[in-house]
């Protein structure tokens, strides 16, 4: 663990949030499953390897009654998380230098259990420590998650990885590591691209392995590859031996939480007489038909498990279903309906459903919402929102959301976030990523772009906002750009124009605030 600790202290992991592991989607996921989480309003939570936080900070914000702790192995993560929750004046979160191996009761117990992007990074024994000292720390009905590279879709990842780790194995230095194999790595593409098609020297690369060779060397950051492909551990495993590990810590597997794994396992494209019946079985399988490369799990005790075995079959119930609100867009053809994930294609039956979820985008709706207006369809919901749900098309929060606009004197940034949003406007670059209360992302969002947001107090009117920018723009330190129709960009230079993008720019603002639920009513 020495090794892992310092290539994190030298290269830190940039501290993005993570919305598939947000204490909201946990709650939720649990309550449509028919348990009975701890609301996410009055919560302990902990995260197995936190990096600066940057995790946990919105949820902490949004949440002010719960108490949420965040441990590390890395010192120069955790005393910069520290300090970016000082500037923050977050009170309940508590960052500490911590080996989850070490851990004890003297921190208590927690309704929520986190550990993103650690699980697969680390020796046998911590990941026996993650998952048995989150069982200890976990309440009776709490629920964890823990995420993990898995089989088969890092078979050929692995052998990304080795020749990574091979040709720069007598290098010193992480940097020479990286910049010998990213070289490497370059001229392995090179290579392949330049073999005639059609032959059978080409034939046997696989196209997927090629284009995540040409990835790593040309478009992903340093720190990402350093952890994810020269890192001393990366340990993928099959599904099935996660589970079985974690079952021998008296926990149980209930989802995953980007729900497709669970409910698209492309099983029923098997003959009859191959399909698995058990729910592991059926998800094993769906990973080898979809070489799956990455998952993220939801656990509960075993206890608490066993009173929903239906639900763990994809049974819901409706009264379940009711405790929910929902978000989402489509795509709506005259053929058929797509999510905006572009991963499910729907009948056109469900047209008028898929309507109502883009016309409230982002506010979200419950079942009482659609059987009010549509009460001869109820059948029809249930279906829908089942259907939804187990592909992914849609969020589900156990809370309601209202996008609202910006008003003077009538709505304004939320308050408890102003110091969250200075953080963004002073860093040029963050180390951590701007998001919603859920984890989403908000979207790129530069130091100025956070200098104007914070204008958008109740007090600015649009047109106050659109002069600073003009003010801004005279100054020479930003430009506005536009893309020709050859697909060039030039700066936009015509007065006129200046003024119609200066507008355009703080209505572009104010919506990406508005969509990410930042603006409260006075």
């Amino acid at each position: 663990m020495k090794d892992i600790k310092k290539t994190y202290d030298d290269f830190p992991y940039k501290s993005k949030p993570f919305a598939n592991s947000s204490i909201y989607k946990l709650e939720s996921i649990a309550t449509l499953l028919g348990l009975s989480p701890a609301p996410v309003n009055n919560a302990r939570v902990l995260e197995i390897g936190c990096s600066f936080g940057g995790n946990l900070i919105m949820s902490a914000i949004s949440n002010p009654e719960s108490e949420f702790i965040g441990i590390d192995i890395s010192e120069t993560q955790i005393n910069l998380g520290k300090k970016l929750i000082k500037d923050m004046k977050i009170k309940n979160l508590k960052l500490m230098q911590l080996d989850i191996s070490h851990a004890t009761q003297e921190l208590g117990k927690f309704d929520y259990v986190i550990s993103h992007g650690v699980y697969s990074w680390v020796p046998d024994d911590v990941k026996n420590a993650i998952l048995g000292g989150g069982r200890k720390l976990l309440t009776d009905n709490g629920i964890m998650y823990v995420s993990y590279n898995t089989y088969p879709g890092w078979k050929y990842k692995d052998i990304i990885r080795d020749l990574m780790v091979y040709s720069s194995k007598n290098e010193t230095s992480d940097i020479a590591r990286l910049e010998k194999s990213k070289h490497m790595l370059k001229s392995y593409v090179e290579y392949i691209n330049a073999l005639p098609d059609g032959s059978m020297r080409k034939n046997g690369f696989s196209s997927v392995m090629l284009e995540n060779a040409k990835n790593i060397a040309d478009s992903y950051e340093n720190f990402y590859i350093l952890h994810e492909y020269l890192e001393t551990f990366n340990d993928p495993c099959y599904f099935y031996e996660f589970v079985e590990r974690a079952k021998n810590q008296d926990l149980e597997y209930l989802i995953d939480a980007s729900m497709t794994p669970t409910y698209i396992t492309c099983i029923d494209d098997l003959p009859q007489n191959s399909r698995p019946n058990e729910r592991i079985q059926k998800e094993q399988y769906g990973d080898f038909l979809s070489n799956r490369a990455f998952r993220s799990s939801v656990l509960t005790t075993s206890k608490n498990a066993s009173s929903i075995t239906e639900a763990l079959n994809g049974t819901f119930k409706k009264t379940d279903i009711d405790k929910l609100y929902f978000f989402g867009k489509f795509d709506i053809t005259d053929n058929y309906i797509e999510d905006r994930n572009k991963a499910v294609k729907y009948q056109t039956t469900y047209e008028w459903i898929a309507q109502e979820f883009n016309l409230n985008y982002p506010n979200s709706l419950n079942s009482a919402y659609f059987l009010e207006k549509y009460p001869q369809k109820e059948n029809e919901i249930y279906e829908a929102l089942m259907k939804f749900i187990c592909y992914g098309s849609i969020n589900f929060t156990n809370i309601e959301l209202k996008a609202l606009a910006y008003k003077p004197n009538e709505t304004r940034i939320k308050q408890n976030y102003e110091n969250y949003i200075k953080y963004f406007s002073k860093e040029s670059d963050p180390v951590i990523a701007m998001a919603t209360a859920l984890n989403l992302l908000v979207g790129e969002m530069t130091a100025q772009d956070a200098r104007f947001a914070l204008m958008f107090d109740g007090k600015n009117s649009i047109d106050d906002i659109v002069l600073a920018v003009k003010k801004f723009l005279k100054t020479g330190k930003q430009r506005f750009t536009r893309t020709k129709s050859d697909g060039t960009t030039v700066v936009v230079t015509d007065q006129a124009e200046i003024e119609a993008t200066c507008t355009d720019y703080v209505l572009g603002l104010e919506q990406k605030l508005r969509n990410a639920y930042y603006f409260e009513a006075i």
